[in-house]
C-alpha cells in the first residue's frame, strides 16, 4: 500500500512539473556573440568545397520575443566584402580584388528575412541584397534549444557577380585545376548560419 502512494504522489509531482514547464513564459533575445555565418564555395569539376565565414556581421532590428522566429522577423544584417576571411590571407585579397572589385566597388551585403514558417523545423527567405541586386534565396532551419541553424544555397550569377567569377578563376588558374586537369570555380555559394539566442523564462 505504502509503495502505491508513493508511486501515485511522484507520478502526480511529474505531472505538475511537467505542466509548468509547458506553461512557462519565455523570452529570446539576439546574442551577436553566438553567431556564425558559414559560406562555402566550390571549385574542381569534382565540386571540392572551400569554406569561409565574415569578420563582422551588424545586425539590427532584433526584438525580445517570445520565439526565436518572431525575435529575428524584423532583423537586418550588414556586411563589408572587406571581412571576408578564408583562412588564406593571399586567396582573401584575391577574391576583394577580382571577385568584388574592391576598392571601387564597396556596396555592403544586406539582407533581412521573410515568410518565416514553422516551429522546430521550418522555412524562410533570405531578401539578399548583393552587389546591388535583391534576390530572395530559400532557407530551411532546425531550432534545437536556444540554437538555430539555417541553411541554403545562391548562385552569384544572379547577383552580376559572373564577371567576377571568371576574372578570380582566370587568377587563380592552376589553384583551380582537379583531377581531370581542368580549371573550375562554381557559381553556387552555400550558406549556414547558426546563432544561439540568450533566453529568459519565468
Amino acid at each position: 500500500m505504502n509503495k502505491i502512494f508513493i508511486i501515485v504522489i511522484l507520478t502526480f509531482g511529474f505531472s505538475i512539473q511537467n505542466l509548468f514547464s509547458q506553461t512557462q513564459n519565455c523570452k529570446f533575445e539576439y546574442d551577436p556573440s553566438q553567431t556564425k555565418l558559414e559560406w562555402t564555395a566550390y571549385k574542381f569539376t569534382e565540386k571540392t568545397g572551400v569554406k569561409g565565414t565574415f569578420d563582422k556581421i551588424t545586425v539590427t532590428g532584433t526584438t525580445k520575443s517570445e520565439s526565436i522566429q518572431s525575435s529575428m522577423a524584423t532583423a537586418k544584417f550588414t556586411i563589408s566584402p572587406n571581412d571576408i576571411n578564408s583562412s588564406v590571407p593571399d586567396r582573401d585579397s584575391k577574391i576583394k580584388e577580382f571577385f568584388f572589385e574592391l576598392p571601387k566597388n564597396q556596396k555592403p551585403i544586406v539582407g533581412t528575412l521573410s515568410d518565416i514558417k514553422g516551429n522546430s523545423n521550418g522555412t524562410a527567405f533570405l531578401i539578399l541584397n548583393l552587389n546591388g541586386i535583391t534576390k530572395k534565396i530559400p532557407l530551411e532551419y532546425k531550432i534545437d534549444g536556444n540554437t538555430i541553424v539555417a541553411t541554403g544555397e545562391l548562385d552569384v550569377v544572379d547577383f552580376g557577380l559572373s564577371k567576377g567569377l571568371a576574372k578570380l578563376n582566370e587568377v587563380c588558374l592552376e589553384l583551380h585545376k582537379g583531377a581531370d586537369g581542368k580549371s573550375k570555380l562554381w557559381p553556387n555559394v552555400s550558406l549556414k548560419i547558426e546563432s544561439k539566442f540568450k533566453s529568459s523564462c519565468k
